[in-house]
């Protein structure tokens, strides 16, 4: 027989084992729901059939272990006036504003009011819980804050309240869903995700605009910018937003492209929006989802993408945001605005005068490229010529379409003729007429027939005979400007004279002087400046006699002002001079200044004062350069204006040069930097991809002028060029002109019309 104390001990482990067994047997406890049957915010510690307000609901969920729900049965009025802060979610539970009877996600009835509280409208301190369907308004605090991971903020209209429309804080609330709310009109952000290791938290599907900050921020400190690979730290691994270039409307389409920089060989789910109106950020809010699609990245992190959106008035706002797989969302995207197309006809050459040279018997041609640089596709709908019918011009046959994201048609214009005719040379117009401004492109034509080989005289950009006029000019300073001569004959051209004559020759430069020659399909640049002596309008004619058999005598008239005052900034008729006069012509009694280049191989020569400037040529050591003017426009150091050899002429940096000679009255020279700000549009425009500081000239020691928002769409009417690349681009935005670097900007139209300076 057992002692007792065995058969109690003996009994107390046979029932321990049942009970375990039972506890395993029998089903875990049901979800326990709690209805809200009152829209007062009484607190009388219990939740029952006869009353049970939310507050009372949020504290018998709290009192109850495992996953509740809160559900909604309201009689009357569904609007809940709270007079204090709701308790904070301290368990699991779902709070389902869709159980009340006529609420739905798009218009959610349960009302919380927090006029009168201080504090945030509800507090998640709990993981797993779900906030459904309320329309959450007019707390001081933020809307709903979530300190906890594995939530979902569902159908909720969140607005007008004071602080962030919804926050997901504490150190680390991860993998927590945001999506199809109505989130706007808040005091502060959106939504804002702070905390180091707040990560996956997903924000999707919502409208989210109006609100005073930004609609998406990621670390509580403004716009994120964008880094290489997305390399960066939490919140949401500060995921980079797309980059919006264009949205365009495109039939019943809107086409939106840009590009995405993030993670490497990566997949991302890109979220498109319509507003009304631009955030004053410029960083936009999403008010409306109008599309979604997935992108995968290369091997470098860049994507690109051109998204088909439902068609939407011109003028709307587009904003988009990017979700990586492990469900980090960025911050809204800068915004984009819908255009409407504009085809732009561009030509090479543009339309203007073409001259042809034939030989009796035989045929010339000019080809004419045509392109569309604009926004929508460019129709030619019809080309033809006018005039002599010596002159043809044959292509595709008309309709032509180009389209603006690309594609070119040529055009041959050429004439042909058995017999010489009078007057020679025979002329026609040719008009290619298109859907875009400034229809039609106009080329007057002009055809000389030629009997043997024979030299043929013409100009550029004044036409054989065209005034010159120099503008207004600082006395004792010259303003130059470029005349090419071309030989477009069959035979070697020869300027046997080029002659200044008239009341004010002395005071106008010709170099260099005849006699030169110029070989058929050759060219021959001469600069032509006015140095005035003194105030007053000057006049004279600059002659060269030439053996074109036809124009044997070019005459130019040449016009300038003397001033005491104003600086030369007037261009010509044409583009500016790419070399420049000596101010002083008389050398004096010490010799003309001379440097020697030290220090460095061979020091670069630029055609202006400015480490921006094109890189034209190079002198060496060894050797002595005639120095004919000097500039301190860049600031650092003085910049010498010299001759590299009998055709090269152009600007080096003082820094690298040792001088000799007479060196005292170099004389202050402009370039052609300070006459060309008055340079026509192109046709070629761009876009700014972030703030751009517009300089005075190009380089990084010059005054800033003003800057180019991002967005901003400008003209670009120069540019410079380094080792065969663009360095500096002089642009014109909204009657301010300056010079710009290269990047970061997208270019629409070719760069081979802008011309270099």
């Amino acid at each position: 027989m057992l002692p007792v104390f065995n058969r109690h001990r003996s009994f107390i482990v046979v029932m321990t084992t049942l009970l375990i067994w039972i506890s395993l047997l029998l089903p875990t406890r049901a979800q326990a729901t709690f209805t809200v049957n009152t829209n007062d915010d009484v607190d009388d510690t219990a939740c029952d059939v006869t009353h049970c307000s939310l507050r009372e609901a949020i504290n018998a969920a709290n009192g109850s272990a495992g996953s509740d729900s809160i559900s909604f049965a309201l009689p009357g009025s569904t609007t809940i006036t709270l007079s204090s802060s709701l308790p904070t979610v301290t368990e699991a539970v779902l709070i389902d504003g869709l159980t009340q009877t006529g609420s739905t996600c798009s218009t959610p009835v349960i009302v919380l009011d927090g006029g009168t509280v201080t504090g945030t409208g509800l507090t998640l301190a709990t993981s797993n819980s779900t906030i459904r369907a309320l329309s959450i308004t007019g707390f001081d605090g933020d809307g709903i804050l979530v300190n906890g991971s594995d939530n979902i903020i569902n159908c909720n209209s969140i607005t007008a309240n004071s602080g962030d429309g919804i926050e997901i804080s504490a150190p680390a609330s991860a993998d927590n869903q945001v999506t199809q709310n109505r989130i706007d009109t808040n005091g502060a952000n959106g939504v804002l995700v702070v905390g180091d290791s707040s990560i996956g938290n997903r924000i999707s599907n919502n409208s989210i605009t109006d609100n005073t900050g930004l609609g998406i921020d990621l670390g509580g400190n403004g716009i994120s910018t964008n880094d290489a690979l997305d390399a960066d730290g939490s919140p949401n691994n500060f995921q980079n937003y797309p980059t919006l270039t264009t949205a365009r409307i495109s039939g019943s389409n809107v086409v939106v492209s840009g590009t995405l920089n993030s993670a490497a060989s990566s997949t991302y789910t890109l979220e498109f929006f319509t507003n009304a109106a631009c955030a004053p950020q410029l960083f936009g809010q999403g008010d409306t989802l109008a599309g979604t699609t997935t992108i995968t990245t290369d091997s470098q992190g860049a994507a690109t993408f051109s998204f088909n959106l439902p068609l939407v008035a011109a003028g709307t706002v587009i904003t988009a945001t990017a979700t990586s797989s492990t469900n980090d969302t960025s911050e809204f995207s800068r915004c984009v605005t819908v255009t409407v197309p504009a085809p732009q006809y561009n030509g090479s050459p543009p339309p203007g005068l073409l001259s042809l040279t034939v030989i009796q018997g035989q045929r010339a041609s000019q080809a004419i490229t045509m392109n569309n640089i604009g926004t929508g596709d460019l129709i030619i709908s019809s080309y033809s010529i006018s005039g002599d019918t010596r002159l043809s011009v044959t292509g595709p046959a008309a309709p032509i379409t180009l389209p603006d994201t690309g594609g070119t048609q040529t055009l041959t214009v050429a004439c042909a003729s058995n017999d010489i005719p009078n007057p020679n040379p025979v002329t026609g117009t040719l008009r290619i007429t298109h859907n875009g401004a400034g229809s039609p492109a106009t080329y007057p034509l002009e055809c000389r027939v030629i009997s043997t080989a024979t030299p043929v005289y013409t100009s550029a950009p004044f036409l054989p005979g065209a005034p010159i006029d120099f503008g207004t000019v600082l006395i004792g300073s010259v303003n130059p400007t470029n005349l090419t001569i071309f030989n477009i004959g069959t035979a070697p051209l020869f300027i046997s004279g080029g002659t200044l004559a008239g009341p004010n020759a002395t005071e106008f430069r010709l170099s260099p002087v005849p006699p030169f020659s110029i070989q058929p399909g050759g060219s021959q640049p001469v600069v032509i400046g006015c140095a005035p002596a003194s105030a007053g309008f000057k006049t004279a004619t600059l002659q060269f006699n030439t053996n074109d058999p036809l124009r044997p005598i070019v005459i130019h008239g040449l016009t300038c002002v003397g001033s005491t005052t104003v600086v030369p900034t007037n261009t010509p008729g044409g583009p500016a001079a790419t070399s420049v006069f000596p101010t002083a012509f008389v050398p004096t009694a010490l010799g003309p200044a001379q440097g020697n280049v030290i220090e460095v191989e061979g020091l670069a020569v630029r055609t202006g004062p400015y480490l921006g400037a094109t890189l034209i040529g190079r002198i060496e050591p060894g050797a002595n350069y005639n120095i004919l003017g000097k500039s301190q426009d860049e600031g650092e150091y003085t910049w010498y204006y010299v001759q590299a050899s009998d055709s090269l002429f152009g600007w080096v940096s003082g820094r690298y040069l040792n001088l000799t000679g007479n060196i005292a009255v170099i004389p202050a020279q402009s370039s052609l930097f300070d006459q060309i700000d008055s340079a026509p549009d192109i046709g070629v425009t761009a876009i700014a991809n972030a703030i751009i500081d517009v300089r005075r000239r190009p380089s990084t020691r010059t005054t800033i002028l003003g800057q180019l928002p991002p967005n901003g769409v400008f003209s670009i009417i120069g540019r410079t060029r380094q080792n065969g690349g663009n360095f500096w681009l002089h642009i014109r935005y909204n009657g301010l002109v300056g010079w710009i670097p290269a990047s970061p900007i997208d270019i629409r139209g070719s760069m081979n019309d802008v011309p270099i300076r």
